[in-house]
């Protein structure tokens, strides 16, 4: 964009999402509901703007209304009732905006501020276990507010972007019960604070190397889990690849990825914790056309052992060691 250059986007949308469970477990009380039935209804309408004030700073500003419809229909079997029909329903609104701030002071570098919020509209669960199913859960509402730097060279052979952030949510959504009778609810407020980092170099013109990764210090800062993690929040996380080209025409690539994972937890009261480990890819392609492909690839070659969901003593694990070989054709 040049100086006095505006830029922007408007629209509406609406969506009908339906959801039907019935349970085959019918006729034992405490089992679930026969049948639980959720239609949700959506209507929201936005914009989103840029206005280049001159060549040095740029403004940029934005907004969105929802309004969502939530109803829920449940039959459940009940002791010494048989079966009840139960139904309920409810309205969230939100108005979501956005501000944004960036200086250019030459053609290499960005720097910006920007605040903004996010919404996740509240609802039934899917499945209603209990008459508990037809009491909504709230929306969750964040507040995100970021500061950023982008850089490349006057070549583009490199390129760098930090971005710092703070994140507080509330009233935030999660699975709360005794494992398999869990339901959405809401669990309190958190905050989120960390930093985002890449850098990518083209070190000859047929080879480059790239880093990515975040820091993050995440926590409830109120409800039953405050000053605990929320699950699924690793500390920290990089990803290192190499990528490399070769022949006269190019008609051969490979890369190497090495993915480090820091610690994390797998439930909201911080005492099942899966430990930091590190995951290794490689892959070399051979591309005889634009339409062809044919690759060897080896997915976590030091075969890892990691897992990716947990409760109690029973756990899922990650995928381990796989070579294989992988063609593709493009029409």
């Amino acid at each position: 964009m040049r100086g006095g250059d505006l830029s922007g986007i408007i629209g509406v949308s609406f969506q009908k999402m339906g959801y039907r469970h019935d349970n085959l477990s019918v006729g034992k009380v405490g089992m679930g509901g026969k049948k639980s039935d959720n239609d949700i209804y959506n209507y929201s309408g936005y914009f989103d703007g840029a206005y280049r004030i001159n060549d040095n700073w740029e403004l940029g500003a934005g907004a969105r209304f929802s309004h969502e419809k939530a109803k829920t229909r449940m039959i459940i079997l009940e002791k010494g009732k048989g079966e009840s029909n139960y139904n309920n329903n409810a309205v969230f609104n939100a108005f979501i905006p956005r501000a944004s701030i960036a200086w250019l002071p030459n053609e290499q570098n960005r720097i910006w501020f920007g605040v903004g919020r996010g919404f996740k509209p509240g609802g039934f669960n899917k499945e209603g276990v209990d008459k508990l199913a037809l009491t909504s859960y709230k929306s969750e509402i964040a507040t995100e507010m970021e500061l950023g730097w982008k850089w490349h060279s006057v070549n583009d052979n490199h390129m760098a972007e930090i971005t710092l952030y703070q994140i507080d949510s509330k009233d935030v959504q999660g699975y709360v019960g005794v494992i398999g009778y869990q339901a959405l609810s809401n669990m309190g407020d958190s905050r989120s604070r960390g930093i985002e980092y890449l850098w990518k170099s083209k070190l000859t013109p047929n080879h480059s190397i790239s880093l990515g990764g975040m820091f993050n210090q995440s926590e409830f800062t109120s409800g039953e889990h405050k000053n605990k993690r929320p699950a699924y929040t690793p500390s920290y996380s990089s990803l290192i690849s190499w990528e490399g080209l070769y022949g006269k025409e190019q008609k051969w690539s490979s890369r190497i990825a090495v993915r480090f994972n820091g610690p994390f937890y797998f439930n909201e009261q911080n005492n099942l914790e899966q430990g930091h480990y590190t995951v290794v890819d490689a892959s070399i392609s051979w591309h005889p056309t634009k339409q062809y492909e044919l690759s060897i690839y080896a997915k976590n070659i030091g075969d890892a052992l990691y897992r990716t969901y947990a409760f109690g003593n029973k756990a899922q694990l990650g995928n381990p060691r796989e070579i294989g070989v992988q063609g593709s054709i493009n029409f």
